[in-house]
């Protein structure tokens, strides 16, 4: 457990808050207590609101890995739940075996990389703890059980499917008495559901939910190997005539078997019926519930076992076979993780370095965060004394798409472009030509005169900090284009045909240490002027 906990926080970093969870830093870090009980899509969320908004206050947006390890411990914490649970029926070996098929299940990626799915796994967590409890069978841990029910509610959606699983156990062992540790955390969240509540549910997603269902229910037995949905169905089609014939042998069907039943296959439902038109039904997410449920049944119908050591090696091997098959999986998804993280680290720190020129409403990222607008951001980026965008030096590491990202950022804030000026005057600071295709420049005062020799000349200078002017002597438009962290430029409008204009840029914090590039491309003779600054 401890090496795979290092390994998950390992595998995740670089990575900051992602898509949803731009809505719990948007709009989750004040409020009152609406804050807390308002729910997130239709689930409620208020332990995961609760750990965001401690963390908020005390490490801001820049520690991102303390979010991701509350997420690392309590699924290990799961881990442990189902080693307890298996240990008391089938022996520590074999309990061992069932434990880490839940700790290595990486085609869960999401649950195990993503923070924000803390809510999932938190869920998972407070089920597992309720059944391991209810095992004890006394009065304090009746209590305890209830408590960890309501913290499965608090944390998602996927503690209800415990609600009807853990009755029905109890209900079939006739402990009548000992149904108020369900009553009582259902009737709270029966409460919150009448003041808060939002049903996903429709006509299109209970139609087609019958087919996702299945398949949901394959992928998680398939995930259990590292394996997709395509091998989950014939995988699930074998573990249940294996169940089958063993349910024949057996005289009686424990409580526990038909409580993890009736869990996994609400949680199949409910979620079938509310998400089969906007999720595929093997979304990573989906995979760890349903996962744990298949190992909880699996190890009520095996009887109490002593293997060898022969036995346990063939195990072993299957185990690390099937480790291995789901690492790939959760290894590239973690690459893409880290590479969306970097373009929008580095489109926020863009967007921070031009504070004063992005309105409220702008968006600089739409498809990695659409939940973020400047407004809300800047506003929570001051309340908590930090910001989650890259420095300087960040954005320049961030690689290609990331430096193109922010240039993208700062160009849609300033949005430079050549501006008809009737005077000619220049600085004493000639523009420096730092590369040049097909072109002759010779320097003149504080003027590059630059000449074409060849239709595809292009020229690359530094710009000045008070900007250029550029005296186009031709009767064609000159194509520019401008950079600042990226080593690619990007278009904007012309210079304008026999004509002097102007480009000046804003300055910033880090105009003393990071210049903007100038392409003239296509040209025939031009003089670039440095300005004032």
């Amino acid at each position: 457990m401890a090496v795979c906990g290092m390994f998950l926080m390992y595998m995740a970093h670089g990575t900051t808050f992602f898509y949803d969870e731009w809505d719990y830093v948007m709009n989750r870090f004040g409020g009152g207590l609406n804050s807390f009980l308002k729910p997130h899509n239709e689930h409620f969320s208020l332990i995961p609101v609760a750990i965001y908004k401690t963390l908020f206050h005390l490490v801001g947006m820049q520690h991102y890995p303390l979010y991701r390890l509350v997420l690392v411990v309590m699924h290990l914490i799961c881990v442990w739940l189902v080693f307890d649970i298996a240990r008391r029926r089938i022996g520590a070996w074999p309990a061992l075996v069932a434990a880490v098929s839940i700790l290595c299940l990486f085609t869960a990626w999401q649950n195990l990389l993503w923070a924000f799915q803390m809510s999932f796994v938190g869920s998972t967590m407070g089920g597992l703890a309720a059944w391991a409890l209810i095992d004890r069978d006394t009065r304090a841990t009746d209590i305890a059980a209830g408590v960890a029910l309501g913290v499965a509610l608090a944390c998602s959606g996927l503690g209800i499917p415990f609600v009807p699983g853990i009755a029905i156990e109890l209900a079939w062992q006739r402990r009548w008495r000992r149904l108020w540790l369900v009553a009582v955390p259902f009737a709270l969240y029966v409460l919150w559901y009448t003041q808060y509540g939002v049903s996903m549910v429709t006509n299109n997603t209970a139609n087609q939910s019958p087919q996702w269902i299945l398949e949901m229910a394959a992928a998680a037995v398939g995930g259990l190997f590292g394996r997709d949905t395509d091998w989950g169905v014939p995988l699930t089609v074998l573990l249940v005539a294996l169940a089958g014939w063993r349910i024949v042998k057996l005289e009686r069907l424990s409580a526990r078997f038909v409580g993890a039943f009736v869990t996994g296959f609400a949680f199949w439902i409910l979620t079938g019926i509310s998400r089969s038109t906007i999720q595929p039904p093997d979304e990573s997410r989906y995979v760890y519930l349903g996962a744990v449920c298949v190992v909880v049944m699996a190890v009520e119908l095996l009887p109490a076992l002593r293997p060898t050591g022969r036995a346990m090696g063939i195990v072993a091997l299957i185990l690390v076979a099937t480790t291995l098959m789901g690492w790939e999986t959760m290894y590239n998804n973690a690459v893409t993780l880290r590479q969306d993280s970097q373009i929008l680290a580095a489109q926020l720190g863009a967007m921070q370095l031009e504070q004063s020129h992005a309105s409220a409403a702008y968006t600089p990222s739409p498809d990695l965060a659409p939940n973020i607008n400047a407004g809300l951001y800047f506003h929570a980026m001051r309340a908590m004394g930090s910001g989650a965008g890259d420095s300087i030096g960040g954005i320049l590491d961030s690689g290609f798409q990331g430096t193109a990202a922010a240039d993208v950022v700062l160009l849609q804030l300033l949005a430079p472009g050549p501006v008809a000026t009737p005077a000619a005057a220049s600085g004493p600071i000639a523009p420096r030509l730092d590369t040049g295709t097909d072109a002759v420049a010779v320097r003149r005062g504080g003027c590059l005169d630059l000449r074409s020799t060849a239709a595809t000349a292009s020229a690359d200078l530094f710009m000045p900090a008070g900007g250029v002017l550029i005296r186009n002597e031709t009767r064609t438009p000159v194509a520019l284009g401008l950079r600042r962290f990226s080593l690619a430029f990007t278009p904007i409008a012309a210079a304008s045909a026999d004509a002097t204009d102007t480009l000046a840029i804003p300055l910033d914090s880090a105009s003393h240490e990071l210049y903007w590039h100038l392409q003239l491309s296509a040209f025939g003779r031009v003089a670039v002027c440095g300005l004032h600054g």
